[in-house]
């Protein structure tokens, strides 16, 4: 990708001696949607051989060929011929040189993806398919990423403890197929996801755990909090399996937040 090149070049640091960190923090202006990441997963290479291309003895591409072609000389492969030949380019290419691999990421069904702590940066995730795990305490960072479809089961939290913060940097819509699992161990005791930027809600939440509701008890239980949440989008469905419980009334959606009420029997 070329296309705002120009302006990309004018927000490139003038010395490369930064830390990681740094550099994921650069930014430029878009005028539809204000500041964004300098660097994406559709033009960090576009950049980097704008800068130094020339530099490189020769430059071996096999790709999907979409988009914009470098402007520089290049071979190009099968994709389907890299398997197999690539631990031979490798020795037959007298040193240094730089591999660059860009795979798309999707939780296929079955998998499953445990973030117990830290944060997990995706530039390029697509979606998480229906039966699959996304589980834990840490950050899901995919603000780099695009129309970002959640299925299957997302998990805060470590499983069988309430009280944790599954954390989601970035948009995130959660698809029909999706279905949010909280623990809850007492009124102020239970799973959360965070997601910071903009929320499209679907699928289903589901409130379980250890916890038993005292006669006419209500729970008030923030679950779900976003950035934003145009509409309000809404879950197809609440449910609970709390001893003695019941929803009621049906949870509220806010401007940053979804508020649950599980009533006691």
């Amino acid at each position: 990708m070329t296309s705002r090149m120009e302006a990309w070049l004018e927000h490139v640091p003038s010395s490369w001696d930064i830390s990681i960190g740094e550099y994921l923090s650069l930014s430029v202006e878009h005028r539809d949607t204000g500041k964004i990441p300098l660097f994406g997963w559709d033009n960090y290479l576009s950049i980097y051989l704008e800068l130094f291309g020339q530099n490189l003895s020769s430059r071996n591409f096999a790709t999907h060929e979409v988009g914009d072609k470098p402007k520089l000389l290049i071979w190009k492969h099968d994709l389907w011929d890299v398997p197999q030949n690539l631990d031979h380019w490798l020795n037959s290419r007298a040193a240094p040189w730089i591999m660059n691999i860009d795979i798309d990421v999707v939780n296929e069904a079955g998998s499953v993806t445990s973030i117990e702590a830290g944060t997990l940066r995706l530039t390029r995730l697509l979606d998480q398919q229906d039966d699959a795990v996304l589980q834990g305490t840490g950050t899901l960072d995919i603000a780099s990423s695009t129309g970002v479809t959640m299925n299957g089961d997302i998990n805060p939290g470590i499983p069988g403890t309430a009280g944790g913060t599954l954390s989601i940097t970035g948009n995130l819509t959660l698809g029909s197929a999706a279905e949010v699992n909280i623990e809850v161990s007492s009124p102020t005791v239970y799973d959360v996801l965070a997601i910071s930027g903009v929320a499209t809600l679907g699928g289903t939440l589901l409130m379980e755990g250890t916890y038993t509701l005292g006669p006419v008890e209500t729970l008030s239980l923030t679950l779900i909090t976003y950035g934003s949440n145009p509409g309000p989008s809404t879950l197809a469905s609440v449910l609970t399996t709390l001893a003695n419980g019941s929803i009621s009334p049906p949870p509220t959606y806010g401007s940053t937040s979804v508020t649950a009420f599980v009533l006691g029997l």
